[in-house]
């Protein structure tokens, strides 16, 4: 009898505990973030974060106007539970440029970096992933600098060579187009993956210095970029062929493009401790380069395809944008010399890089403790800025869901001025080092189209769904135009 109601006491009992634990989990799902790390104040956050899914049942369909909403309770810095992992929300634009310009923030979140690690070889001796994109520390520091050096040294900074090879894919662009629209009389789709080859071509021109324009196995590259991040082989197959091709070739003597920069670089390193060092300096070779191409294409052909959608949506824009074009360039071929003489299209391309907002928000992580206003960020906290806070602001751009391209001209309508706060390239020091060479290329493929065509809807131009499908970038769902080719 004793023995039957001691076991009945111990169910109780853990029943109890069981029930004590239970109260508690709600209890502090509900309370929400502690309010102080080591006694200074945390930022504030939702209540009742749930197991496993923490806030993510707060969601709507557009993640981004869910965090715009919620700033107007939690204010401009708040934390998130994505799952298991707190992550904290920047969209106070006086805290993401404090942000941008603290040491301790421009790491890549963790689990960013860990999905990496499968596809990049060997981590470089400080423990950070090969190549630009991804890396960390000192070896990214070294790697960004030297890809910035090599675009000036090679041509994309003093605007002379690569303007040629660019005038050469616009060229093949527009009678692609022609082609593809049998000179205007039947519809065409736009949409991405008809400009990724042109902007690509660009890149592997400066990367291998190759005149020949990019085969169509190469050019299946980048439109099969899920399929690309699973297999290793495939994803350093197209580098790793071209920089076998030049090891042949090469004299230290003779830089002829970015591989033998980089090939002179390896032989000169000696420290064994450097990222360019031997075969370690041959992994980031390829992964720098591979990070050249995904960067080179993904923002210049969406920002084209994003703007000729506009153009459609938008007819008097177009308009204006062809009469200024016809009273500046007028029979000539466009040029970079062009751009300080048409301040009205320089004005429509920021609008449409502000307006589409194509990376609409970017990840950090802290590599220490960090004061952002008057929060603590503990170290290797995820923190993620939202960028088209900055760029959908009314405060900053009012009425921020109408095309205007006033917005960018002084008042007497001569002069283009330009807004940092449309961070296209990214913000602070990982920033994109190619942003010359993207301005270039959008400009030039820009003003060749709206030269040569007209861009018509079929449908009438206030029914053109602008909503965005958001993967590695923020891309339009394709469009069917008509064109009408201009004599």
């Amino acid at each position: 009898m004793g023995e039957v109601k001691s076991s009945s006491l111990a169910k109780m009992l853990l029943l109890g505990i069981f029930f004590v634990l239970i109260v508690y989990k709600v209890f502090k799902s509900y309370h929400g973030y502690p309010k102080v790390y080591m006694g200074q104040p945390l930022p504030p956050g939702p209540n009742w974060s749930l197991p496993l899914i923490g806030h993510l049942y707060l969601f709507k369909a557009n993640p981004i106007e869910t965090f715009m909403e919620m700033a107007k309770q939690l204010g401009g810095i708040f934390m998130f539970d994505f799952g298991p992992k707190t992550t904290v929300i920047l969209l106070d634009p006086d805290l993401i440029d404090q942000a941008m310009k603290i040491d301790a923030l421009p790491s890549r979140p963790l689990k960013e970096m860990e999905s990496q690690a499968l596809i990049r070889g060997e981590r470089n001796p400080d423990g950070s992933l090969p190549g630009i994109a991804f890396a960390d520390g000192t070896s990214w520091k070294d790697q960004r600098k030297f890809a910035f050096s090599q675009l000036i040294s090679l041509g994309f900074g003093r605007n002379v060579d690569i303007e040629e090879v660019i005038r050469s894919e616009c060229d093949a662009m527009v009678q692609k187009l022609k082609q593809t629209s049998k000179d205007g009389t039947v519809p065409v789709i736009i949409d991405t993956n008809n400009f990724i080859g042109n902007a690509l071509n660009v890149v592997w021109h400066f990367v291998s210095g190759n005149p020949v324009r990019m085969s169509d196995e190469l050019l299946r590259v980048p439109q099969h970029f899920a399929t690309i991040f699973s297999n290793i082989d495939e994803a350093h197959h197209v580098p790793g062929s071209e920089n076998d091709a030049h090891k042949k070739s090469f004299d230290p003597n003779l830089v002829r493009d970015f591989i033998d920069a980089y090939l002179k670089k390896i032989q000169d390193t000696k420290d064994p401790t450097s990222s360019f060092h031997e075969q370690r300096g041959e992994v980031n070779m390829r992964n720098s380069m591979f990070d050249l191409f995904i960067a080179g294409m993904d923002t210049t052909a969406t920002t084209l395809s994003w703007g000729l959608i506009y153009m459609m949506k938008w007819p008097e824009i177009q308009v204006k944008v062809q009469e200024e074009i016809a009273r500046v360039i007028g029979n000539d071929t466009p040029s970079l010399n062009h751009r300080s003489k048409t301040p009205y299209v320089e004005a429509t391309l920021l609008e449409i890089q502000r307006l589409a907002c194509i990376v609409p928000w970017g990840p950090r992580a802290t590599l220490d403790d960090v004061q952002l206003g008057p929060y603590v960020i503990p170290k290797n906290t995820h923190v993620l800025y939202i960028i088209q806070n900055l760029t959908h602001n009314p405060k900053f751009f009012p009425e921020p869901n109408h095309f205007k391209p006033e917005r960018f001209l002084s008042d007497d309508g001569t002069k283009f001025i330009r807004d940092e706060r449309v961070a296209t390239f990214g913000l602070g020091k990982r920033k994109c080092p190619g942003e010359n060479m993207a301005r270039m290329e959008l400009y030039l493929f820009f003003v060749t189209l709206l030269k040569n065509f007209k861009f018509r809807s079929d449908v009438n131009p206030r029914e053109i769904n602008i909503e965005g499908d958001l993967g590695l970038v923020l891309e339009p769902k394709p469009c069917s135009t008509r064109l009408e080719i201009r004599k």
